[in-house]
């Protein structure tokens, strides 16, 4: 049998956006030429994604003339990008922000001129585009698809979208535009540390879930905290005096407990528990809660025992 080149739908669209993320490290010319070319090709295909996971007749033009054989053999007139937000809007229900879609105009309208005319365009505004373009197809693809795709396991992501990432974290303009539309995110969280997979300040603590702003990728609180202990081993896990859950990652100096919690985001300097060695919040609290409810039950038993003894001497 003949060799064949087969990619699907999302695998033909990450491979434009690895391409664009590879082209962008070069770093010529030329190279940033493609990359616009290859990020807008990505993009559109990861539109067109979405409708298909909704339903494949929405990739046609005229959704009167959508057939199976037609959309098997991939010969069709199909849609362009503003007929995609406008199903996606209308049909799907998606809400897009204004500002994303006027942004993605204009890296489109710089796509055309490249593939159409020619192109003059200053170099800092090109970066600024395409870190915009980078943006919106990570947030789309983690918000829209990757659930959809893992649930028809489809989710052909996981490397790519690595390799996407680890080219684009040499992009310092891509990060900088990152973070600063994470930036109020950022600071409405209750704790924000350095993301062990990305490195960047941006994983959220708080809500039971941590989850990293900027690459997407989340965890259980326990998973998280037992990362951060392998990756550093002065840190212990301990039970969280705010939470209760065995996800504070702490150090222990001086007889203090200094750490926070990757479940719940407290953080803070905490006296020990001179029975258990629990961290407290405060030194009144000394023994901690459990032990004092241990010592209750203990003394409750002993009480009853001796009771026992008083009422039956033999």
């Amino acid at each position: 049998m003949p060799e064949q080149i087969k990619f699907s739908l999302l695998e033909n669209a990450f491979d434009y956006l690895l391409s664009a993320s590879e082209h962008q490290a070069a770093n010529t010319a030329r190279d940033n030429k493609y990359a616009v070319l290859h990020l807008v090709a990505g993009i559109e295909l990861l539109l067109k994604a979405r409708l298909h996971y909704e339903h494949w007749t929405l990739l046609f033009n005229d959704v009167d003339k959508a057939n199976l054989s037609a959309r098997g053999r991939g010969d069709f007139k199909g849609i362009d990008f503003d007929i995609a937000i406008k199903r996606l809007t209308e049909v799907v229900g998606i809400k897009f922000d204004s500002r994303n879609l006027e942004n993605l105009r204009l890296l489109r309208d710089v796509r055309n001129k490249i593939q159409h005319f020619a192109i003059a365009i200053d170099v800092d505004t090109l970066k600024s585009l395409l870190a915009i373009g980078y943006n919106f197809a990570l947030d789309f693809y983690g918000e829209e698809i990757q659930e959809l795709a893992r649930r028809a396991n489809e989710d052909i992501s996981g490397e790519l979208l690595q390799n996407i990432k680890d080219k684009l974290n040499e992009f310092a303009e891509f990060v900088r535009q990152r973070m600063e539309i994470l930036r109020p995110d950022l600071a409405s969280a209750i704790k924000v540390i350095s993301c062990p997979i990305c490195t960047q300040d941006a994983m959220v603590l708080g809500d039971g879930r941590p989850h990293c702003l900027y690459c997407n990728i989340s965890s259980s609180a326990e998973e998280l905290a037992d990362l951060l202990f392998w990756n550093d081993t002065t840190f212990r896990i301990v039970e969280c005096p705010h939470c209760g859950t065995e996800t504070c990652v702490s150090q222990t100096e001086f007889g203090k407990v200094t750490g926070f919690c990757t479940s719940c985001g407290e953080e803070g300097t905490y006296y020990k528990c001179s029975r258990c060695g629990r961290p407290i919040v405060d030194y009144h609290d000394d023994p901690c809660p459990r032990c004092k409810d241990e010592m209750k039950e203990e003394s409750e038993y002993e009480e009853e025992m001796q009771k026992d003894r008083e009422s039956d001497p033999w």
